[in-house]
């Protein structure tokens, strides 16, 4: 392996971190997408905050697939979990079904995948 390709592969440490950040990232997701209830319009603390929420959920494992390198479908997992938890949603009590949601999701899962790629990778 040359020389570019040595400091292009993550450190261990940083690795094991970003293996950390995927996992509680998902674990996060699956519990905020998950919970019964979600707060009303009025306790949002601005309009469509729910969409920043449903944005961050899924950028953050996408930009830890992105820095592990996953495989070029992993990501294509997080794409179909969006329209999946919401119909999910629409199963349990108190919440809703928001084709917006799926929108940021996905929007978030795309902007994950940009930010997460290294200098010098090239983009797919």
């Amino acid at each position: 392996m040359g020389t570019l390709g040595r400091v292009l592969q993550p450190r261990p440490a940083r690795k094991s971190g970003t293996l950390v950040l995927l996992a509680v990232s998902l674990a996060l997701q699956l519990w905020a997408l998950y919970k019964p209830g979600s707060p009303g319009p009025e306790q949002l603390p601005f309009p469509h905050a729910d969409k920043v929420v449903h944005f961050v959920l899924f950028l953050l494992p996408a930009v830890a697939l992105a820095r592990l390198r996953a495989p070029r479908w992993a990501p294509w997992l997080l794409v179909a979990h969006a329209p999946l938890s919401e119909a999910i949603q629409s199963l349990i009590p108190h919440r809703g079904v928001d084709p917006l949601d799926i929108v940021a999701d996905v929007v978030g899962i795309a902007v994950g995948c940009w930010l997460g790629r290294r200098p010098g990778q090239p983009a797919d």
